[in-house]
Order: C-alpha cells, then sequence, then structure tokens
C-alpha cells in the first residue's frame, strides 16, 4: 500500500477508490464497496486492522486463522468459490480486494420466501457442491457451510421445463474458519455454527478429530433448510 492510499474513506491511488458504502463490520476488519479505477470494475474490500488484531486474548489463533483465510481465497479459483482479486499489506492492514456480489446471502432468500422450490433448491445445491467439491480437492475443509455464507451472484426466471421459480447463481465464501488439510491432518477444533455441526465435530469437544468430510453433513443440513426454511435438529442447549 502506497503513499496515496488511506482508510476511512478507503483509497487506493491509481487502483483503487472507495464509493462510500460500508458493507459490513467486525471486531477487526471492515468490509467496504469500491471499484477498479482502470475498469470500473465494482469489488469489496475486507479491511483487517492488523494491530487491533493482536491485541486480541487469543491473538495467535487469530493470526493462524487469517492466514488460512488468505490461503483459501488464493486457492478458490472456482466459479462457485468467491475468490481473491488482489491483496495490499502495510504494517497496520491487510487488504482482501474480492468480488463484490450484490444478491446478499442466501439465508435472505430463504427468510423473505420461506423455503425454496425443490427446483431452486435443487439448482443451488448442485453450484454448492461444485465450489466445496473444488475446495476438498486443493485439501481445503470450509467448516462453515451454511446460507448466511453463500452468496447470490445473480437471479433469473427458471423456465417451466425445469420446473419454474428464480433460479440463483451462487458463489461458496467466507472461509475464515477454513483449515489446510495436509497428507493425513485432521481438525480437533469445535468451530462453525452448532445447527450445522456433525455429529464428528461435536465429538471433537472430547478430543476426536474429524476432516474435510463434516462439511459433507452442514451441506445436508443446508439443503434441509432451503426446502423446510428450519433446521432439522432443535435444542435449547449445544449438547442437545
Amino acid at each position: 500500500v502506497g503513499p496515496g492510499s488511506r482508510v476511512g474513506p478507503l483509497a487506493f491511488t491509481g487502483d483503487f477508490i472507495e464509493i462510500g458504502a460500508e458493507l459490513g463490520h467486525g471486531a477487526t476488519a471492515t468490509v467496504y464497496d469500491c471499484r477498479r479505477v482502470l475498469t470500473g470494475d465494482q469489488l469489496a474490500v475486507k479491511v483487517i486492522d492488523v494491530r487491533r488484531l493482536r491485541r486480541l486474548e487469543d491473538h495467535e489463533t487469530a493470526l493462524r486463522r487469517l492466514e488460512v483465510e488468505v490461503q483459501a481465497l488464493r486457492e478458490a479459483t472456482h466459479p462457485r468459490c468467491l475468490g481473491l482479486t488482489d491483496i495490499y499489506r502495510s504494517k497496520r492492514w491487510i487488504f482482501l480486494v474480492m468480488e463484490r456480489l450484490s444478491g446478499g446471502e442466501l439465508f435472505n432468500q430463504i427468510e423473505r420466501r420461506k423455503r425454496l422450490s425443490e427446483p431452486e433448491a435443487r439448482h443451488v445445491f448442485q453450484q454448492v457442491c461444485e465450489g466445496l467439491a473444488f475446495l476438498h480437492s486443493r485439501k481445503i475443509a470450509h467448516r462453515d457451510v451454511k446460507p448466511e455464507n453463500i452468496l447470490v451472484a445473480s437471479s433469473s426466471e427458471m423456465p417451466a421445463n425445469e420446473g419454474g421459480g428464480v433460479r440463483l447463481e451462487v458463489k461458496l465464501a467466507d472461509y475464515g474458519l477454513s483449515k489446510l488439510m495436509g497428507s493425513g491432518s485432521m481438525a480437533m477444533s469445535m468451530v462453525g455454527t452448532p445447527q450445522y455441526w456433525a455429529p464428528e465435530v461435536l465429538a471433537s469437544g472430547g478430543g476426536s478429530a474429524y476432516d474435510h468430510r463434516a462439511d459433507l453433513w452442514s451441506l445436508g443440513v443446508t439443503l434441509y433448510v432451503m426446502l423446510r426454511g428450519q433446521y432439522p435438529f432443535k435444542g435449547e442447549r449445544q449438547n442437545q
């Protein structure tokens, strides 16, 4: 990041400008709308405050997860995965520039419409399967597959001979909890969203291990939520 760069509003002189919209923020990062000056492409940039990240109690884990997220974004070169366009680093900031998808989360579609029809859900499910299979082929376990982490790129009318309804084009996103699964390596952390946890993830609380195949359970729960508009399992506590 050169001397012409600034944050809040964010501008990359000669490359990116920030056009004023904050898309969301968390404890250590803020996501902005931006566009590439030379081409006019609409993009999104995740601005990570490294100084604030280092002040977290479990900062070593947070830094490791950030590096895995960056690597997963670099590897996510499949049409059904949200990928990294550019990365910029300074002493304090990391800028992850990504595609900007205007359709919001799949979760919002389900919430607004209560549920998807079977043809609509099938079309989405196939795309997510393709994206997830690609990540697994790159030895990446997503570990947080759910409708909130599936982004809608576009929507159109589905032809009657395909079942009718709305055709959603989607991409799998948010690799913040991903894990790189090397030869023989296993995961042992209870991360992700409890409603989508596989049994082996729950068992990891007792010292058991799991691998990328736990994503398939989460994928199945996601399909159920698309079709029914509710979780398949109910419980007031984590162990239920």
